[in-house]
């Protein structure tokens, strides 16, 4: 699951700098960090871009403009946008997302704080495109589970 992977690629980060700045300053730095876990459950990227891929097929109309399309269009470019925030808000990294769609890990970064901007600012475009891409995975969620429940391990249960 995304979590599990995100603690331990977090404790291995926080592991190396502990031990660099232990070798550095001989002082060992307490550290603490705490995860994001959002509302939607762990999906793979690939199913969330399946989504979304989907929702922007019915705003445009074209099958060939999908996320990964490295264009400016705006409708796109919200939709990629958006799609970033999200799967960072499910937990995923920065450098995971940017990989996946073949963009630098900036380029996430400020995509994420773009949109947080936006909301904040209440503009509805982006507004109504992250309610439409969060119901549409809610909705596929609720698809999956009525066939196949996700199986977890117990220790991630609350």
């Amino acid at each position: 699951m995304v979590n599990t992977e995100r603690a331990i690629s977090a404790k291995r980060d926080i592991d190396t700098f502990t031990d660099y700045f232990f070798k550095t300053y001989n002082i060992v730095p307490i550290i603490t960090y705490h995860t994001n876990k959002g509302t939607i459950e762990d999906l793979p990227i690939s199913e969330v871009e399946q989504i979304v891929n989907n929702v922007l097929l019915g705003y445009t109309g074209d099958n060939r403009m999908v996320l990964t399309t490295k264009s400016r269009i705006k409708i796109l470019n919200v939709h990629r946008q958006c799609t970033f925030k999200i799967l960072y808000d499910m937990g995923y990294t920065l450098h995971r997302i940017g990989k996946y769609f073949g963009f630098n890990h900036a380029t996430v970064l400020h995509a994420r704080d773009t949109v947080n901007d936006y909301i904040l600012l209440k503009d509805p475009m982006i507004t109504d495109t992250l309610n439409k891409i969060i119901y549409e995975i809610k909705q596929n969620q609720d698809r999956s589970k009525s066939v196949i429940p996700p199986v977890k391990p117990e220790f991630l249960n609350p």
